[in-house]
């Protein structure tokens, strides 16, 4: 059967694949539980905490970050409850969902033909922005921005799982025509959209339907909830200069052209991203390297 008449991927497929790459069912260890706490706005540093200290591996992670120098705590935090407190909520929940997609990328990518590295950076640099742009024009999604950016493709990984073939035309039809919107050459390849799978599994974990919503929509914020329309604009602004300043990856190997309306619905002037833009590259590379780092 060829990749283009081969049959629709189901929900409950995406969920099995979910649970062969580790991150669902058995062996997903914290990875569901971490998630749903750090992605609810309303969990408290103390949930938080307490479901970040059940795995030292993630604990001692968080803490190397919150002592690097892209926070400027060096040295100075030696408890997650310090982290907290020198830090806030919102820098610790983001700091490890960031070591949590870094965990399941490198499981899900090893043997495919997505540079893991690459995906990593891409990630990092959207989530990066999405704040970025979030705390000038939407202060209070800041941190829901940055989670949010971090977690805009991790269909991908279960892309590679359940449709790969047709995933492989896409990633060769995109690196041919690379200025094309990536949801729209998946449809054209009758491949199942990274953003319907990433929403199945979002779903599973319990994560709050804005962001399960905003990532399901990041290639069309017009589409979402209007209580999702805002994050997924940032997440889709993100995206774009991203992709402008180089963060490109196989399947987003170069940036499309924004949706209309997403600067007038988010109220942002297009004079500042270039502010966002030009800081992007050096926080892009100082939080991959220390998220990175053993």
């Amino acid at each position: 059967m060829s990749p283009s008449n081969a049959a629709p991927v189901t929900d409950a497929r995406i969920l099995q694949a979910a649970t062969e790459i580790g991150v669902l069912g058995a062996g997903q260890g914290l990875i569901p539980l971490l998630m749903a706490r750090m992605c609810d706005p309303r969990s408290t540093a103390h949930e938080v905490a307490q479901v970040i200290g059940r795995d030292p591996g993630l604990a001692a992670r968080v803490l190397r970050v919150a002592n690097s120098a892209y926070y400027g705590a060096s040295g100075s935090v030696a408890t997650l409850e310090r982290a907290f407190v020198m830090l806030g909520v919102d820098a610790v929940r983001g700091i490890a969902a960031a070591a949590c997609l870094d965990r399941a990328t490198v499981r899900a990518l090893q043997s495919s033909p997505i540079e893991i590295d690459s995906m990593l950076r891409h990630a990092v640099s959207v989530g990066c922005a999405a704040e970025s742009l979030a705390r000038v024009s939407h202060r209070s999604l800041a941190a829901e921005a940055f989670i949010a950016g971090l977690l805009h493709d991790f269909g991908v990984m279960l892309q590679l799982q359940v449709d790969r073939a047709r995933l492989l035309e896409v990633i060769d039809a995109l690196g041919a025509g690379p200025r094309q919107n990536p949801r729209a050459v998946e449809r054209s390849f009758g491949c199942i959209g990274h953003e319907h799978c990433a929403a199945v599994v979002f779903r599973a974990w319990n994560l709050p339907e804005t962001l399960v919503a905003a990532v399901g929509n990041h290639h069309d914020p017009a589409a979402a909830p209007p209580g999702s329309r805002r994050l997924a604009a940032l997440v889709h602004l993100a995206d774009t200069i991203s992709l402008e300043t180089g963060h490109g990856y196989a399947v987003e190997p170069q940036a499309w052209p924004l949706q209309e309306g997403t600067l007038e619905l988010l109220g942002i002037q297009e004079t500042f991203l270039s502010h966002v833009a030009e800081a992007l590259p050096e926080r892009t590379r100082e939080l991959q390297r220390v998220l990175s780092e053993s």
